[in-house]
């Protein structure tokens, strides 16, 4: 598939994508609603603008009593400038508000404050939530797929491939699964060492060259791939993590491999997930690339869904050191390497079917549990949150106006208050029922 000079990949995929970001971290958003009755409506990962949701104790005048609510900061949304169509030269810094979240399903949607509509919308593939069952017929195994995210520090970029699976299940929700890879914005200090595909030498990040190999890790194995991008990132705070062995300095988000104990039946398993370096603490294991000087940490329980090839290192200490300059890399075909030996992941944005530039999903960012870092466990960024359960979240929020144009926001809104008013009544009235009752 060509994208060059594709009017609409750029007026569907390209234009509505922007850079999403808080105080403590940012990712990627794709503009799906802009008019001047309702404004425009950014849909991102929860995980993204995570930092700007705190649940705090307020004062209920129904209940006469703290409760706890959710107190929802602005974030910034940048809207790329283009020159020559698809060369983007600066970005425009706006205000939003989060209008709804949901953090286990990774889903959020924001909305501008700046009331002008905005020209470019990407089209949401039409389904009616996650029992849709139409859906298994209007798109294929296999369908061409473009995915295009923003990179904290980086313009979108753009990946293709094709749709791959559709009936995933991990932790008892449905994840599509795609082969379009895309970047999330992980960040590791400029001094942070690469190991280099021959596996004899190690090179700082921020001079290895588009072009290099450097070693990774698939189904098992070690192998190696070449490095598509060098991304200077820009100054983020930056956390080093000492294990017995390693060394490693990198941003609250960036995902490390944890070996994490699950107790089954009759006995405890230790599975690799995982984690955010934010999520981790002094105490917790990881997995670390072996070699000659380096030791196991011991690991109560059953292994066998471990790769024997790699080292288990626990965790010493974890402090914020300071800002630092970030950098990341892309890689051709995968998305694991190693950095200062620990075996960390480059990741994301939006997911577009390329015969109609309909989006249909989010690139994932989960923790997945499996078997022996089977393809699920290395390539889990390349499930995406599919289009079915983004609309079902949107509109159990009652969010309808992204669905039916005879619908405003303004409606809604005063949906959701109302909701949220019998909610607090009934629990007052469950409270009296079992005072009365205890009585």
């Amino acid at each position: 598939m060509d994208l060059r000079g594709n009017e609409e990949f750029l007026k569907n995929a390209l234009y509505p994508c922007v850079r999403v970001r808080t105080e403590r971290a940012g990712g990627s958003g794709q503009v799906i609603h802009s008019s001047k009755e309702n404004g425009t409506f950014i849909l991102t990962c929860e995980h993204v603008v995570d930092g700007a949701i705190e649940v705090k104790d307020k004062w209920s005048p129904l209940l006469q009593r703290n409760v706890k609510k959710d107190v929802l900061s602005p974030v910034s949304v940048e809207f790329f400038r283009y020159s020559y169509r698809d060369r983007a030269t600066g970005a425009e810094m706006n205000r939003a508000e989060i209008v709804a979240y949901d953090k286990d399903e990774d889903i959020a949607l924001l909305r501008l404050e700046s009331p002008e509509p905005r020209p470019y919308v990407a089209k949401i593939f039409p389904c009616e939530g996650v029992d849709d069952e139409s859906i298994n017929e209007r798109i294929d195994l296999g369908a061409e797929i473009v995915t295009i995210g923003a990179a904290l520090g980086h313009d979108p970029v753009p990946t293709i491939g094709n749709l791959a699976g559709f009936r995933d299940i991990i932790e008892n929700r449905v994840f599509w699964l795609a082969t379009a890879p895309s970047i999330f914005g992980n960040c590791l200090s400029e001094d942070t060492l690469i190991s280099m595909a021959d596996r004899s030498g190690m090179e700082s990040i921020k001079n290895v060259k588009v072009g290099s190999r450097v070693l990774s890790y698939v189904f098992g194995k070690f192998c190696n791939d070449k490095i598509e991008k060098v991304i200077n990132s820009g100054v983020k705070r930056i956390y080093e993590i000492k294990t017995r062995n390693h060394t490693l300095r990198a941003s609250a988000n960036h995902p490390l491999v944890q070996i994490v104990p699950y107790r089954g039946f009759e006995k405890i398993y230790n599975i690799p997930q995982w984690k955010q370096v934010r999520d981790l603490q002094p105490g917790d294991v990881i997995l670390t690339m072996p070699s000659s000087t380096s030791t196991k940490a011991y690991i109560s329980g059953d292994t066998s869904l471990l790769p024997n090839n790699l080292h288990y290192d626990m965790i010493e200490d974890i402090k914020d050191i300071g800002e630092a300059e970030t950098y990341d890399i892309k890689l051709e075909k995968r998305h694991v390497f190693f950095a200062n030996g620990v075996l960390v992941h480059n990741s994301g944005g939006a997911t577009f079917l390329s015969s109609t530039w309909e989006f249909i999903g989010m690139p994932a960012r989960i923790s997945v549990s499996g078997s022996l870092f089977s393809a699920d466990a290395i390539t889990h960024m390349g499930y995406i949150i599919p289009i079915t359960r983004i609309v079902t979240m949107l509109k159990d929020n009652l969010l309808y106006f992204l669905f039916d144009e005879n619908v405003t926001y303004a409606e809604c809104k005063k949906m959701i208050e109302e909701r949220r008013k019998k909610s607090d009544l009934e629990v007052l009235l469950n409270e009296e029922k079992y005072n009365n009752k205890g009585d």
